[in-house]
């Protein structure tokens, strides 16, 4: 199921942020190896235990699968301002194909993420006929949509106001 973001203007494209929630997943990474060395580096000092070897082999194993949680969000944060970047590079070409030649509503056109985290805009003409642009790190693609009844009832319930637009925050 697709997660929608905003309804489509080319200023909320630009003022996606998917810079500052990366590094902040980051830095969550980062602090996750210090703070789970450090947590079971404090063991053996509070006598809780004499093997402090074992102890910090935890607490690395520990920070990083934190670590290895937060630098997988890292990364797709990182690609999808790619995707973002792309977007914005071919915006009047996506907004031709879309709006003009498509007959796609304006109103009716929402910016969202799909499953495979690729950056979207996805749109409905007065035909109720779905068209889409979607943007990964590598590539722009344009195509019809065939909707199935959740998603469309899913994007209708996101253009009345019905469903809460999704943040985009760093546990992507």
């Amino acid at each position: 199921m697709n997660r929608y973001i905003s309804l489509y203007d080319k200023q909320k494209l630009e003022d996606l942020d998917f810079i500052k929630p990366g590094k902040k997943a980051l830095l969550y990474g980062f602090s996750g190896i210090v703070l789970g060395v450090f947590g079971c580096l404090l063991a053996p000092l509070a006598n809780l235990n004499d093997y402090s070897i074992g102890n910090l082999f935890l607490g690395i194993v520990i920070g990083l699968i934190i670590f290895s949680i937060c630098f997988k969000s890292f990364l797709r944060l990182k690609r999808l301002q790619k995707a973002k970047l792309a977007m914005l590079g071919n915006i009047a070409e996506i907004e031709n194909k879309l709006f003009i030649e498509s007959g796609v509503n304006p109103w009716e056109t929402l910016i969202g993420l799909s499953k495979e985290n690729a950056l979207l805009v996805l749109g409905r003409n007065k035909d109720s006929k779905y068209y889409v642009f979607i943007a990964t790190h590598k590539y722009l693609h344009f195509s019809p949509v065939r909707m199935t009844e959740n998603q469309a009832l899913d994007f209708e319930h996101s253009l009345q106001g019905e469903k809460m637009f999704f943040q985009v925050k760093e546990s992507l």
